[in-house]
């Protein structure tokens, strides 16, 4: 006691309070002994749920706005675990197929040629089975067989007479892989992810399930939320124009009969085409040299061939934005200028791998390859018999090339696209200050 006055201490020190509290158990507090809290209005607050009824009530309620994700597959129920790859030569009931609804309507061109003679045929799902029953023709020195449309039926028969291996089929018939070269012991797979051209825009509902099957790039890479890819869809950089991108996946297979499968989803039309008119040539490269890595080859150029007008069309599409923003800067620019960069960089995804895949193309050796053995034990010899001609792999540089071109393009456009919203904010900014 000092001067009169009562004073009381109280030890509010850290090993007091340890003293008298369970790390391991929480506090339990009565909150319905403890008088409410009041605000500084005087009305109390809303005590919280004073049962585990009302609390769980509340949470059961909030648990049915909850999504289950589950990755898109083709051909079969995903499940976490499950026996990876889908043989065709297995039954149904093996590994749970559902590909019997895998159904479509294919149209399926085999070019038969060699150096003085070529053979075109077309066939679909029915006339199939007959066809690969017939021997091949001793005068054939290539074959390519082209597929539009995946189907189930095509997939099992040329499957199961080429031998592909499980894994490739089930990489084939789920449409949204990388694009990469898987190497086994008699073929060799190879996927792409090619931007096939113009579509028209999204413009209306009517158009929505022709886009759906066709897949613009927004579609192939926006996820689930349907919502986003219209609005991105709506006001993409091309809307204006009345065009979009479309983007399909492009399975090639390379076997060692010298043989090319390709399957395509919807456009195989666009690379059949100009293909088809080499091989009627005898002067062309690809007559001369019947070789199947050089079909391969045709097919991955002609693949990025097309995706230089969709550049191209970029470009136009940011000269026309960048003379909007240095003649009348407006805020709302940088809404098309952020879709232009997300169209464009979804667009390079698409194109940059192409340059590695046609770079493991060109280091593939056929001969055997010794592997460094574990724990002084000796290293094994890995092998396959499929070849990669030097005249494919020369050629294949040419494709490596065009790749470099358009990716310094679209990153030139994308850095023009960043300083464009630098200036719109910095002019705005000035225009506030004053």
């Amino acid at each position: 006691m000092e001067d009169g006055t009562m004073t009381e201490s109280k030890d509010f020190s850290t090993s007091r309070i340890r003293a008298h509290t369970n790390p391991t158990q929480p506090i339990h507090i009565d909150l319905e002994a403890q008088p409410p809290p009041v605000h500084d209005s005087g009305s109390p607050i809303k005590k919280l749920p004073s049962s585990p009824t009302e609390s769980i009530k509340r949470r059961i309620h909030r648990s049915s706005t909850a999504k289950t994700y589950r990755p898109e597959r083709r051909g079969r129920e995903w499940t976490p675990g499950q026996e990876p790859g889908i043989d065709p030569a297995e039954s149904h009931d093996t590994h749970d197929l559902s590909a019997t609804h895998l159904y479509e309507e294919c149209e399926i061109l085999v070019v038969d040629f060699s150096n003085e003679h070529i053979d075109l045929r077309r066939l679909n799902n029915r006339s199939l089975p007959e066809f690969l029953e017939k021997p091949r023709p001793q005068w054939v020195q290539c074959r390519w067989i082209n597929v539009d449309g995946l189907s189930w039926d095509v997939i099992k028969l040329l499957g199961n007479d080429k031998g592909l291996h499980r894994l490739a089929v089930e990489d084939m018939m789920n449409t949204r892989n990388r694009t990469k070269a898987d190497f086994y012991s008699d073929h060799t797979y190879n996927t792409h992810n090619p931007t096939n051209g113009f579509i028209t825009a999204h413009t209306s509902p009517s158009t929505i399930s022709r886009l759906t099957q066709l897949r613009t790039l927004q579609r192939y890479h926006g996820g689930p939320n349907e919502e986003r890819i219209q609005f991105m869809e709506k006001h993409s950089a091309l809307a204006s124009k009345n065009l979009g991108v479309s983007v399909e996946q492009v399975s090639v297979f390379l076997t060692a009969d010298n043989t090319t499968l390709s399957f395509f989803e919807d456009s195989a039309e666009d690379i059949e085409t100009p293909i088809l008119a080499r091989l009627n040539t005898p002067e062309t490269i690809l007559r001369r040299v019947p070789d199947a890595s050089m079909i391969v080859q045709a097919i991955i150029d002609a693949i990025v061939d097309l995706a230089i007008p969709v550049a191209t069309a970029y470009q136009d599409a940011i000269g026309e934005l960048e003379l909007d923003v240095l003649t009348e800067a407006d805020i709302g620019h940088t809404t098309a200028l952020y879709v232009l960069t997300s169209e464009m960089s979804q667009f390079k995804s698409n194109i940059s791998p192409v340059e590695n895949l046609v770079k493991t193309l060109r280091d593939h050796k056929s001969e055997p390859i010794r592997t460094p053995g574990l724990n002084g034990k000796p290293g094994k010899l890995s092998s396959s018999s499929v070849t990669i001609s030097s005249m494919a792999s020369i050629y294949l540089g040419d494709v490596e090339d065009h790749c470099e071109l358009i990716t310094d393009s679209l990153d030139q456009m994308r850095r023009a696209a960043d300083n464009m919203i630098d200036l719109i904010f910095n002019t705005h900014g000035e225009t506030g200050q004053r």
